[in-house]
């Protein structure tokens, strides 16, 4: 990462190195803009300086209120921006998650996206109930451990004094997934104005505790933890024992597995599919399993481990109505079992000269470190292979560089998408963003249609602890769920007051502007040219009513879309 100058408008604003890497930078001079404290706060909380990238969100936030994809910085040039979105992300790992709902919530208004979707769902885990099981037992119930209060008073051979008023077990094995058995510490620091605090973990791991302005503070920090009082950005020598809270009797919940999506039936394209999920587990993961709910048929198993694991599941269905069972193991071979029924369908065949004509955009990043050198071919290698679009050859028109000068910027937005892809005779552009966490692993996909610049699709792909050598996959997983946003779908036609009515709709897969042709004869999938083309105006659920764009349309036709 390249370090530019860094402002010292806050306490700890200071870089740091950690293993070689520096945190706590920006790419250009760093000079109080909005951007600059967004940027700044997502290199903290990628080297774990929690306290030092909240302040610099809750900065930028300040300056500007609402997240989004292409936030106009000066002049032409774009970046995105998920203050809101990251900053419940990190106030999710201190604990505060009332706040941290607040701003997740926000974000999903303001630009929705897989990430706050998933730290949502698991603030909501943390607060529910017990989870019970397919098992003929309830898994165990999570335990509650009073508050020990012990106060503890220590002063450092320096003008400052730490009160630990309170020490409470965690209430919940959900609230401690993250790093294993955990404490809430309640005390107040009396010192001078610079005076900060901070805890050292036990893998050695140092992070600062927020204060208030009277020098209070509530933090969870791990069990078998120690205190350190420091001045300005940098810790003290001297670590301060916490009282110990007795954790043996705690019983570890069992497993918790989320699914996307809600538990209606919905229609799927196969024969692959991809459904996203993630799983948490006290007593540590050990096993994904994906069946048939009758035959007990084993369609994806997966060893997972850790506290806690999320993905993309692909799945090989037959067409059909199918009744699935997803099941998760863990260590002491508890499960935790949802059950989703969908209706599979194949894609219809599709004559390539059918397809519809898409561009191919780079991916864009929100930050120099947010995407590999290799990110930008893969995907683009997972669309092809995928076989939905005919694609055009980016390089194919030399005024296309002067077209998407906002690539340089760290953003295409719309307009710009659709005007390059209409200069190449393209029906859509396909255009995405991709983000790298120091652990995880986002792909954010957009269909523009070139003639209204309008989005009419988008599709996301998340991993957390993403494995090196799963790369191919998790873009075959972006390019594959794309596909599923944009199915090629297949129905009747008839014509109707000038119109065609469809018997497919929103269920189907069908989107506004979607085209469709319409097929008549035998064979009419191998080769025979359309007599019509239709564009889709109006849906509901399981119809749509379309416009004629070319040709006469039959009384009644198979349809195929584009």
């Amino acid at each position: 990462m390249a370090i530019g100058s860094v402002g010292c408008s806050h306490r700890g604003s200071e870089p740091r190195v950690v293993d070689g890497v520096t945190y706590g930078v920006t790419t250009v001079p760093f000079r109080n803009r909005w951007w600059h404290f967004y940027e700044r706060g997502l290199s903290w909380a990628a080297g774990g300086f929690i306290a030092e990238a909240e302040a610099d969100f809750r900065r930028c936030l300040a300056l500007r209120l609402t997240d989004s994809r292409r936030a106009r910085t000066y002049g032409m040039h774009f970046v995105q921006c998920f203050a809101h979105r990251e900053l419940g992300a990190v106030l999710v790992q201190r604990g505060a998650l009332a706040e941290a709902e607040s701003e997740l919530r926000t974000s999903m208004e303001q630009e929705p996206s897989a990430k706050a979707e998933y730290l949502l769902r698991r603030i909501a885990e943390r607060r529910a109930a017990p989870v019970v099981g397919a098992d003929p037992v309830a898994a165990p119930p999570i335990a509650t451990i009073a508050s020990e209060r012990v106060p503890a008073t220590v002063a450092e051979p320096m003008p400052a004094t730490l009160t630990i008023d309170a020490v409470e077990a965690v209430a919940t094995e959900l609230d401690q997934v993250d790093s294993g058995p955990q404490v809430w510490i309640t005390g107040r620091v009396v010192g001078p104005g610079d005076v900060g605090l901070w805890y050292r973990a036990p893998d050695g791991r140092t992070q600062r505790i927020v204060l208030d302005a009277s020098g209070g503070f509530r933090a969870r920090v791990p069990a078998e933890t120690v205190c350190v009082l420091g001045t300005g950005s940098s810790p003290g020598a001297v670590d301060i024992a916490i009282p110990r809270v007795a954790l043996a009797d705690v019983v570890l919940a069992g497993p918790v597995l989320r699914l996307e999506g809600d538990e209606t039936d919905r229609v799927l394209y196969g024969p692959r599919v991809w459904i996203r999920y993630d799983a948490e587990a006290a007593a540590g993961l050990r096993r994904l399993v994906v069946s048939e709910a009758e035959a007990e048929a084993v369609l994806f198993s997966a060893d997972i481990s850790g506290l806690r694991a999320a993905g993309i599941i692909p799945i090989e269905l037959d067409a059909g109505e199918r009744n699935l069972r997803f099941a998760v193991t863990d260590a002491q071979d508890r499960r935790m079992v949802i059950e989703r029924s969908v209706t599979v369908r194949h894609p219809a065949a599709q004559q390539r000269k059918l397809r519809a004509t898409a561009l191919d955009l780079p991916l864009q990043s929100p930050r120099v470190t947010a995407m590999r050198p290799g990110d930008d071919a893969n995907l683009l290698a997972a669309i092809v292979r995928d076989g939905r679009f005919r694609f055009v050859d980016r390089r194919a028109d030399d005024v296309l560089a002067r077209e998407l000068q906002l690539v340089d910027a760290g953003y295409v937005d719309q307009t710009t998408a659709a005007r390059a892809g209409a200069r190449l005779d393209c029906r859509y552009v396909v255009a995405g963003t991709m983000t790298r966490g120091a652990a995880d692993a986002e792909c954010f996909l957009r269909l523009i249609h070139c003639g209204s610049g309008r989005v009419i699709a988008t599709a996301d792909a998340y991993a957390e602890a993403l494995d090196p050598a799963r790369e191919r996959e998790f873009f075959a997983a972006s390019a594959g769920r794309l596909r599923q946003a944009f199915p090629v779908i297949e129905g009747q036609a008839a014509l109707a007051d000038g119109d065609v009515t469809l018997g497919v709709g929103e269920r189907d897969g069908v989107v506004d502007l979607m085209r469709f042709h319409l097929l008549v004869g035998e064979g009419d999938g191998g080769g025979v040219a359309p007599s019509a083309t239709v564009e889709v105006r109006k849906r509901s659920a399981s119809s749509s009513r379309a416009r004629v764009i070319v040709g006469s349309p039959p009384a009644s036709a198979k349809a195929v879309s584009e």
